[in-house]
């Protein structure tokens, strides 16, 4: 944990970041070139099996074609030899005995003798007799001696000789591939022809390999196509019947890769004995199209881990901005805090272990002379044993403690601090040291001192005034306010009424035969009765209001923000409180209690804004209605308002 009086604790956001851009890119790259090296493996695996499988379909469909051509052959060779009986027999039995001979060969259609006119003579199917070829339809043979020669010829695009001149079927499942042997018979040339079913070989070979991305493909040795189950886009046939011509020529059987971008594997095997070549060819890119989807899930998969890289590594790298900036917060927050205040740091044992300059420059001491030494240096006398002992039982429970200390310099001078220690934890919550921060008031507390000795003073005298104050605007009597005090606040209703239109109202109170009341009772009980009704009255009006004596037994109530009426309401409670209750009074030379009734007389006078009047206009209409309530008989009310 570092100290908060150490200025290392800083981050280096370019090392950091840095090395976060690096991490990604690194890990992106393991991703994605794991991707392409498993995808690249999958490739290669695919092509090999590829080429696996059209090297082994090559050897098994090179001996199906091999026994079926050496069939036809023997069959060849069994005519050739019975030509003459052939020809001598009619035609039925002819054909009767052709069709037994070829009955069990699904691959001969049928078989026919063509005399040197190209007219059919003798055939299996009934249908072919009499059928005339065209010229060319025979190739260009030569007998050996003593010997037939078989010649594997074109195909076409029939089913059996006599359809041939007719329009062309559609379908290499219904054409037809000719194989022709001449033979001499008393010095005439024959050829017997066999009609080989195409579509037995294609049937077989899609069996064998549905799938789009190989073909089969038998070609003559003129490069020419015989038979193929399917063409490959973007290959060449002919071009490709040539290579292999090239190749078979080097090598009767063999693979080779035709292509210089993106080659197709070739495998081929060839036949001295039927002069036909097999050829199984694989296009990859065809296969790749068709594992697309599985390959596709490698990339998918290498995306998801990346974008799940991408988000693992953006909260990883929004987790260190915000330590980032905490960190930096709190160096900034240390080097505040240390040019503020006053800080020193403890070990567990209470001993020094760092202070700032502003500790130093406090305290009169060096960093040397406080390093290891206890706080116990600074204690000034003033506080006892229980107080430090209160302290550390707080600070080793883990709590934060405040307080104020008067503490004594290394010149012996006292200067006061407040501190507050805060106990630091490790991870464990173990405490690990003790961080005080201390601020000087010692100026503060000697100000202090000084303003509340001047404060006293300035208490003491304003309680003097306010007694001098209070004996001025009091009424000596009665202890409510006076003339004086009337005055004053009569002047401060009219600068409240000018800023606003307030209703204002005075209400003039005058003793029925107070006079009567001295002369009977006395000018003591006179007093007591002034006092008694000015204690009832003050309960009868607000705080905002005003009660005066104003006279011997005269009275005024100045009524702030109150109209005629609320005024009148004011007057009667005041009326009755008077009458209500009789005064005592216990006569001293006799010291019997002797009941004086007493009644008043109001006159009310209501102002709607004293903006248009002024105070003694108010009051000389409320004494006129005093004046009137008297001549009326006097304990009334009698209440006027202002024009």
């Amino acid at each position: 944990m570092e100290s908060m009086l150490s200025t290392d604790f800083q981050v280096k956001p370019k090392k950091f970041r840095l090395f976060f851009v690096v991490l990604l890119v690194l890990l992106l790259g393991v991703i994605w070139g794991g991707t392409y090296y498993a995808v690249r493996l999958v490739r290669e695996n695919l092509e090999s099996s590829m080429r696996s499988s059209i090297e082994t379909n090559t050897v098994v469909l090179e001996e199906h074609v091999s026994r079926a051509l050496d069939a036809v052959g023997a069959r060849m060779d069994a005519v050739v030899a019975l030509t003459p009986r052939y020809i001598e027999q009619p035609a039925p039995q002819a054909a009767s005995a052709l069709k037994q001979l070829i009955y069990d060969d699904r691959v001969i259609r049928s078989i026919s003798l063509v005399d040197s006119k190209l007219r059919v003579v003798a055939s299996s199917t009934m249908r072919n007799m009499g059928v005339s070829l065209p010229d060319d339809f025979l190739p260009e043979s030569k007998t050996r001696p003593g010997s037939a020669v078989i010649d594997f010829g074109r195909v076409f695009p029939y089913r059996d000789l006599y359809e041939v001149g007719q329009a062309p079927i559609a379908g290499a499942e219904n054409a037809f591939w000719m194989v022709s042997s001449p033979v001499r018979v008393d010095g005439a040339v024959y050829h017997w022809v066999a009609a080989l079913n195409v579509g037995l070989f294609l049937n077989l070979w899609d069996r064998t390999s549905n799938d789009a991305s190989t073909a089969i493909t038998i070609y003559d040795y003129s490069g020419q196509v015989i038979a193929t189950n399917r063409e490959l886009a973007g290959v060449d046939q002919t071009a490709l019947g040539a290579e292999i011509l090239v190749q078979v020529k080097q090598r009767l059987r063999g693979y080779f890769d035709y292509g210089s971008r993106d080659p197709i594997m070739v495998s081929y095997r060839g036949s001295s004995d039927h002069s036909v070549i097999l050829a199984v060819v694989g296009d990859p890119a065809v296969l790749m199209r068709q594992h697309s989807a599985s390959l596709g899930q490698y990339y998918w998969a290498a995306g998801v881990l990346s974008l799940l890289l991408v988000l693992i590594t953006g909260i990883l790298y929004r987790w260190y901005i915000r330590y980032e900036i905490s960190v930096s917060e709190l160096s900034n927050q240390a080097k505040a805090m240390g040019a503020h205040l006053i800080i020193s740091e403890s070990d567990p044992g209470g001993r020094i272990v760092g202070v700032n300059d502003a500790f130093l420059a406090v305290s009169g001491y060096s960093r040397e002379e406080l390093i290891g030494k206890n706080h116990r240096i600074f204690n000034s006398g003033m506080y006892a044993k229980s107080f430090y002992t209160e302290l550390w039982e707080s600070l080793s429970a883990g709590k934060i403690w405040k307080g104020t200390f008067r503490n004594i310099n290394k010149a012996r001078r006292y200067y006061w601090v407040q501190v507050t220690i805060v106990p630091f934890t490790d991870a464990w919550g173990k405490i690990s040291r003790y961080v005080a921060l201390y601020t000087d008031i010692t100026d503060a507390i000697v100000q202090s001192e000084k303003f509340l000795r001047e404060r006293r003073l300035r208490e003491e005298l304003t309680r003097i005034n306010r007694e001098l104050v209070n004996d001025s605007n009091t009424d000596t009597l009665t202890g409510i306010a006076n003339r004086r005090a009337f005055a004053s606040f009569s002047d401060q209703i009219i600068k409240n009424t000018h800023h606003s239109a307030y209703p204002v109202s005075a209400l003039m109170i005058d003793l029925d035969f107070f006079k009567t009341v001295n002369d009977s009772f006395g000018h003591e009980a006179g007093d007591i009765v002034l006092w008694e009704l000015a204690r009832r009255w003050s309960t009868a009006v607000r705080t905002s209001d005003m009660l005066a004596r104003v006279g011997g037994e005269e009275f005024c109530v100045l009524l702030h923000n109150s109209n005629s009426a609320q005024a009148v309401i004011v007057a009667e409670k005041i009326r009755a409180i008077t009458s209500g209750q009789p005064v005592y009074y216990e006569d001293p030379a006799t010291k019997r209690t002797v009941e004086i009734p007493i009644t008043v007389s109001i006159g009310v006078a209501t102002a709607d804004s004293l903006r248009e009047v002024v105070m003694d206009e108010l009051l000389r209409v409320a004494d006129a209605a005093l004046y009137e309530a008297k001549h009326a008989g006097r304990y009334r009310v009698v209440a006027r308002k202002l024009d």
